[in-house]
């Protein structure tokens, strides 16, 4: 803030400050502060010029504001804003006044800056007709002359209304209540300045820490309220001239200010303020409304407008909301309100019964006058003792931690935690302590928290058995696998561990076997869970799931469907479990090539009821993709479009359906529809790398089958240079843009292509990769891809006998002779010896030779032609050809280039 209006004193850039906060926050405080800091900057001293208005002054027109502003420099600085400028133009026409004025405002300040200070600037608005407000505005617009720092209880209408003319003005900054870190510390600081070394110590031990998050929830984070209990504190022995003052400034001040603030509202509103004052603890809709003898639809809306007009504040805790007063000083001025005997104030008897135990307070006493006004107080607050009502300190903290989930805690609900447990030292609030602290990786702490919960005398075996689970998370998640599986180990082998905890127990311990590769450990573990009688429901299925998983991977596909179809038939199973079940049985039916089976089960998770949308989706995808390997591409496209149509179905699965519908459109020939599809993965968001590989791939194939060579081998090279695409496309990529090269001559990018295969791992199998289909075209790209790959002859013949074996296997062998020869010419083009030709001929012969005869008989007169081409290579005499007859001779002839024969 300081920076901003720096700034705006030695720039031409003009920044407006506006500090939202309730009293007691430090708006005043704040302002001070920074106009000190601004005022000892000597840079800014010769440039800026401070007017800070009195906050309970009015203006009802710009004029009048301008003789507040004016004033205010003159009471400052006598010598540069002269008095009597204000009193020469008493009497003058108001227009001529406001001209006058702003004209010597502008001359006096001779260039510098005002730094117009204005305190509850909401009050100034409300007096200030807009069309006031709009001369303002238009001044600060002409005249860049003041940067502003204004302060209001809460946001109002002119400055948050689009329609008004300081809409988006000012730069607004809400004063946020401090937090339980930011109270103690003020506590810490005020006892260092009052030299309580006593006080500051016992801040910082466990029982002085839970007092102060009780305190927050009794103070609401008002630093007012902080400074004044600091004062009961460390003024012991003048409480009297404490408290009276208090008293009367509460009587005096807030009472009426609140009163007025009461008027503002609708009577049904009055009403909500008012039960909520009388009750210490925030309260549901529910509870309101029953206070209040009406019906939860008739105040809702009412406590919507109070929270945004700043009267209330909301907590959500589970399903419920909770409001409470905004403002803690407003509780206290309507309960003085309504009090008429002079009996003490309310928050600091609570004060008193949340910082003092019984006896702290008896010691108090001893020390006060039997006529002090503060020996009340600690009658009224021993005498709440000693009627039995509850531990206020403990009915804060426990306010403060009702419904907090565990595990989505904030740093904030862990000291309201921690602070709980610290007070009442029981094992159920040190097992939250535990739970919350591992959620929020803090595994020290869960280690520290649940280790007291285990050495507790009054810990139960389910909460013993619960710290020991807990505990062996956290060293599984700080990487200690040993000792994690120790602490597991514990709480299965003690005999008093509950059933529900022993299977958590052994499950968890599976998981370190599973992830330490002990498998045979991890399914003993997972298979005892499955058989437990008294295991919970859904660790039951979780256990069962994994060992499908397991199954699934190990190869026994069998065992996996018997694991799913247990899943299926429990009772009490989860509709997501189920149709998780359903969904991975299907997948493995769709593995076997069982298609109705795996039709079967997509379709009882799409009609599943409560089954998760993402569930659903996959299904349908699933269900889609087997519609459309059996050609009925109509399903398909009917199953992909219900995805995409489906409310809460993951981008993932809406890509899936867009790069699935798109392939069954291109199968049944709507090539236009297809490439839509395609592209409209490209334009979603949040959507796995694979999926957008697979739309680029999918394009390629669509250009590819209408004839788009260029533009096919384009989005082919997408996949390729995508760095996180996944190996398997980039293995089709390769090989598609290989033969779509070839297609249009371009043989040494199909080439390079098909090479790279030869460097990706899991493309290692490159001969099924290139096999399976065109063989005619692919004969020449084996021969070029063995010669080459490598100069080692034994390289050559591993890969020459598997692609022997598999162009035997369809028959093809002719045209990968036919290949052997046209590549003859690469051969005495390259930097090999005649050595290496001769091994070249040799392996081919060599594998050939043990094909079966009828294999081999097809490749006797590629061989010989390619022989008898080796030796032409080595000397150049054409007389080598003479080995063959005519016919074979114009073959060999035509593969390495040379003339026709000349017939004589």
């Amino acid at each position: 803030s300081v920076s901003l209006l720096r700034d705006s004193v030695l720039t031409d850039s003009k920044h407006h400050l506006l500090f939202i906060g309730s009293r007691g926050s430090g708006k005043s405080h704040l302002v001070t502060l920074i106009q000190h800091r601004l005022g000892k900057d000597k840079t800014l001293r010769k440039k800026m010029r401070v007017a800070w208005l009195n906050e309970d002054e009015t203006a009802t027109s710009f004029l009048r504001l301008l003789v507040l502003i004016y004033r205010a420099l003159s009471e400052r600085y006598p010598e540069e804003f002269s008095k009597d400028t204000i009193s020469n133009l008493m009497g003058t026409e108001p227009a001529t006044a406001r001209d006058q004025l702003e004209r010597r405002i502008v001359a006096d300040l001779e260039g510098k800056v005002a730094v117009v200070i204005m305190e509850n600037l909401d009050s100034l608005f409300h007096h200030l007709p807009e069309k006031e407000q709009l001369s303002w505005r238009a001044f600060l617009q002409n005249h860049p002359i003041f940067t502003t720092v204004g302060t209001a209880q809460a946001l109002f209408k002119e400055v948050s209304d689009r329609d008004n003319p300081f809409f988006g003005f000012f730069d607004t900054r809400h004063l946020k209540p401090l937090t339980v870190d930011e109270a103690r510390s003020l506590l810490e600081k005020i006892a260092r300045h009052n030299v309580r070394p006593d006080l500051l110590e016992y801040l910082q031990t466990s029982a002085g820490r839970s007092r102060v998050v009780a305190i927050r929830a009794l103070a609401g984070g008002n630093p007012r309220l902080y400074v004044i209990f600091s004062e009961l504190l460390t003024k012991a022995a003048d409480l009297d001239d404490l408290v009276r003052p208090f008293e009367e400034m509460v009587e005096q001040q807030l009472t009426s200010y609140y009163q007025e603030r009461l008027r503002w509202l609708s009577p049904q509103q009055r009403e909500i303020i008012q039960l909520l004052s009388r009750n210490r603890h925030p309260l549901t809709v529910k509870k309101i409304a029953e206070g209040l003898f009406t019906t939860h639809n008739s105040i809702t809306g009412q406590l919507k407008q109070l929270r945004a007009m700043g009267y209330l504040s909301s907590k959500q805790r589970g399903r419920e909301v909770f409001y409470e007063l905004t403002e803690p000083l407003m509780r206290l001025a309507l309960q003085v309100k309504e009090t008429h005997d002079r009996k003490p104030l309310t928050l600091i008897v609570d004060f008193l019964r949340v910082w003092y135990e019984h006896d702290e307070l008896d010691a108090q006493l001893l020390t006060c006058d039997l006529e002090s006004r503060v020996r009340a107080y600690y009658l009224e607050a021993k005498a709440a003792i000693e009627a039995g009502e509850p531990s206020l300190r403990q009915e804060y903290l426990r306010m403060q931690i009702e419904g907090i989930d565990l595990e989505h805690c904030t740093d904030e609900d862990l000291k309201y935690l921690r602070a709980a447990a610290e007070d009442s030292n029981e094992p159920a609030d040190w097992l939250c302590v535990g739970a919350a602290a591992f959620w929020q990786n803090e595994f020290p702490l869960t280690i520290s928290a649940l280790t007291r919960v285990r050495n507790h005398p009054k810990s139960t075996a389910e909460q013993v058995a619960k710290a020991g689970i807990y505990s062996g998370l956290a060293h599984r998640h700080a990487g200690r696998a040993d000792q994690a599986i120790a602490e597991f180990t514990e709480v299965i082998e003690r005999d008093s561990t509950p059933g529900e905890e022993l299977a958590g127990a052994l499950f968890n311990r599976g998981w370190c076997h599973f992830r330490a590769n002990d498998s045979e450990s991890a399914v003993a573990d997972y298979t005892r869970v499955a058989e437990m009688t008294r295991a919970p429901v859904d660790v039951i299925v979780k256990a069962l799931q994994v060992l499908a998983a397991t199954h699934r991977e190990a190869g026994n596909l069998d065992r996996a469907i018997a694991i799913h179809s247990r899943i299926i038939g429990i009772d009490g199973a989860r509709a997501d479990d189920i149709a998780m079940a359903l969904n991975d049985r299907g997948t493995i039916y769709l593995k076997r090539e069982c298609m109705k089976q795996a039709i079967g089960d997509y379709t009882r998770v799409i009609e599943l009821n409560g089954a998760p949308a993402d569930q659903v989706a996959k299904a349908l995808n699933n269900r889609g993709f087997v519609h459309c390997l059996a050609k009925n591409h109509r399903e398909a496209i009917a199953d992909h479009s219900r995805v995409i149509a489906l409310s809460g179905a993951p981008a993932v699965q809406i890509a899936n359906a867009l790069n699935g519908r798109g392939a069954a459109y291109g199968e049944s020939g709507d090539l236009e529809a297809a490439l839509a599809d395609f592209n409209q993965v490209l334009k979603l968001l949040d959507v796995p790398i694979i999926e957008v590989a697979k739309a680029f791939h999918n394009l390629g194939l669509s250009h590819h089958k209408n004839k788009c060579i260029d533009a096919a081998i384009e989005e082919y090279t997408k996949v390729i240079e995508m760095p996180e695409a996944p190996t398997e496309l980039v293995i089709k990529a390769h090989t598609n843009r290989g033969f779509a090269a070839h297609a249009v001559g371009d043989h040494q990018l199909g080439l390079e292509s098909f090479r790279k295969l030869l460097e990706i791992p899991k493309a290692a199998d490159i001969e099924q990769t290139l096999i399976p289909s065109r063989l005619a075209a692919v004969s020449y790209v084996v021969v070029d891809l063995i010669f080459s790959e490598s100069s080692d002859p034994k390289r050559w013949l591993g890969r020459i006998s598997t692609f022997l074996q598999r162009f035997a296997h369809r028959a093809a062998l002719p045209s990968l002779g036919e290949a052997l020869v046209k590549q003859l010419p690469k051969v005495g083009e390259s930097a090999l010896n005649h050595a290496a030709w001769d091994a070249w001929v040799e392996a081919w012969t060599d594998e050939g030779d043990k094909l079966k005869p009828e294999d081999r008989e097809q490749l006797d007169i590629p061989l010989r032609l390619l022989r008898t081409g080796i030796a032409y290579l080595k000397s150049e005499d054409e007389g080598e050809l003479l080995a063959l007859h005519a016919e074979e001779r114009a073959i060999l002839r035509e593969a390495l280039n040379l003339p026709p024969e000349t017939v004589a």
